[in-house]
């Protein structure tokens, strides 16, 4: 009887290593075989690995902060039919200050400066901005 209650423990213990082994390889090679991300654009049309970036525009979404270039910009939504918020952080003078600018957005699509940056306004919607730099 003893005999038997141990083969069943060792076969239940066996297959449960078996079992753990399978699925951490499996999360193994659906973690190697993931293509590589795509280079981040940075300000001045270069990316990360210093390949020229073809687009110059990117999207901001409300309350979730992008960097470009040397400063930190968030989206922080509408507030009317014909303005929007934009904070700018400059961690380079202190990262805990966020400068609010209230654009309008008849003006935005012809473009605007936020910290002798220049930007345009290509879309905005209630989830997002697209802006052009440059």
């Amino acid at each position: 009887m003893q005999n038997s209650i141990g083969k069943q423990v060792g076969g239940i213990l066996g297959y449960t290593v078996v079992l753990l082994l399978i699925v951490s390889g499996m999360f193994y090679l659906v973690n190697q075989l993931q293509p590589e991300p795509a280079p981040v654009a940075q300000a001045g049309g270069q990316t990360r690995m210093g390949a020229p970036w073809p687009w110059d525009d990117f999207f901001l979404v409300p309350d979730k902060t992008r960097k470009v270039g040397k400063t930190w910009l968030t989206y922080r939504g509408k507030v009317d039919a014909d303005h929007f918020l934009i904070d700018v952080t400059i961690p380079a003078l202190n990262p805990q200050t966020h400068y609010r600018h209230k654009l309008s957005i008849p003006a935005a699509r012809k473009g605007f400066k936020l910290v002798g940056q220049e930007y345009r306004l290509l879309k905005i919607t209630k989830s997002s901005i697209r802006l052009q730099q440059g």
